[in-house]
């Protein structure tokens, strides 16, 4: 019974300190924010800059630390730091029309400092205070944290003459490097194995056709952040598949067919972010151009038939997702896209063709619904052919890596 209230006893006083230290700590980034803060109203700004950015790096939605950091840079007279530092505030807690206004007439030039050159005698000389300005403005008021705003007239410190601290808040240049799991209707390829499949059924004979729906998809996007909520991007795209592949084994000759497309793709992609911070929702649409090419191989009675062909057509993508990021510069995004691209008329050279036949071929749709190659002067005659295309609408669970590299 000792050692059983020992336990108990034990175990109380252990998730009282459990929940102490969870509940003092609920803010990551609170203690070097205090840091800051200390500095920050001793005058010591340049100091006062590294801790409210360890802060960030510890909380990247610690909005107040932002608010702090741009007012750091607005009393070391660093006008463009303050701005982009007030701005990822607002981007994060937009609720905050004090800064809003006063964010508005910094960068509209209405607080401005006349500097006066150094006394080149005494070099530590301190630079005049800035004008009066709201105490909103001089300190970030900080609900529920425990820390109270002095007022805004403070002294400055010297001037130093440079900063390594990195103030970009988030690159606004980023890149994808993703690859996806695909699934495509692929369009007259499965019609088409359908088609030889129900031949080999009428006829009595043997065979198959399969044309795989599922693919990969590999791509590198690189884009531009416009503002808090939208970016623009340009991307290059590969998706393939295992293709189409058919055979009559018997009791004919033995037929083998093989149809493999392979198509790239140029797009231009807009996001539109719906949260902000470390877990971002958005969605998306884009327009591109593609261009598919495709190999053909068919071995019969005859000669064989082997060609290469290829053909384009513009195509488009809608899509939902989400990024989480594990630092300003690298993060991973999951998203579901919806993609339309149909390709038809892909053309080329072929060898193997029956006498007579000459100038380019193309990938057809035959009178018994299979699929052929034909030369293009006769694709359409009679009813007996048909251009094919390779479809590639369908949809994409996409992984991506998000890199800010600038």
């Amino acid at each position: 019974m000792v050692h059983k209230n020992l336990w108990i006893k034990t175990t109380l006083l252990c998730g009282s300190f459990f929940f102490f230290y969870s509940y003092s700590f609920a803010k990551t980034g609170l203690a070097d924010y205090k840091k800051g803060y200390q500095l920050y109203q001793q005058g010591h700004y340049q100091e006062a800059l590294k801790y409210f950015y360890i802060a960030t790096d510890e909380d990247m939605d610690f909005w107040q630390s932002y608010h702090m950091i741009g007012n750091c840079y607005f009393q070391l007279r660093q006008k463009d730091n303050a701005i982009d530092a007030f701005k990822e505030s607002l981007r994060i807690h937009p609720n905050n029309p004090t800064l809003v206004r006063n964010l508005r007439d910094l960068d509209s030039g209405v607080f401005e400092y006349p500097l006066q050159p150094l006394d080149e005698e005494n070099p530590h000389q301190t630079l005049p205070e800035p004008p009066t300005i709201v105490t909103e403005f001089a300190m970030a008021r900080v609900s529920g944290l425990g820390v109270q705003s002095p007022g805004a007239e403070m002294e400055t410190e010297e001037r130093p003459d440079d900063t390594n601290v990195n103030h970009n808040v988030r690159a606004p240049l980023w890149m994808k490097l993703n690859s996806s799991y695909g699934f495509a209707g692929m369009g007259d390829l499965s019609s088409g194995a359908v088609a030889w499949n129900k031949t080999m059924n009428q006829n009595g004979t043997n065979g198959y056709a399969i044309a795989r729906n599922t693919g990969v998809e590999l791509g590198l996007e690189s884009g531009y952040t416009l503002d808090k909520d939208d970016s623009l991007s340009l991307g290059v795209d590969y998706l393939g598949g295992e293709g189409y592949s058919a055979s009559l084994v018997s009791p004919a000759n033995e037929i083998l067919q093989a149809i493999n497309p392979a198509t790239y793709s140029l797009s231009v992609n807009y996001y539109r972010y719906l949260t902000a911070g470390n877990n971002r929702l958005f969605v998306m649409g884009g327009m591109g151009y593609y261009m598919s090419m495709v190999s053909y191989f068919e071995s019969g009675p005859g000669q064989p038939i082997s060609g290469n062909f290829n053909g384009g057509n513009l195509g488009g993508t809608i899509g939902v997702g989400n990024e989480w990021y594990f630092s300003k510069a690298v993060g991973i995004e999951l998203s579901g896209r919806m993609r339309f691209a149909n390709i038809s008329h892909i053309q080329g050279e072929a060898t193997g063709l029956p006498a007579g036949s000459s100038g380019t071929a193309a990938l057809a749709i035959l009178k018994n619904g299979t699929l052929g190659v034909q030369n293009t002067q006769t694709i359409g005659q009679n009813g007996n052919s048909a251009y094919a295309s390779i479809d590639y609408t369908g949809f994409d669970l996409k992984l991506a890596m998000d890199i800010y590299p600038f």
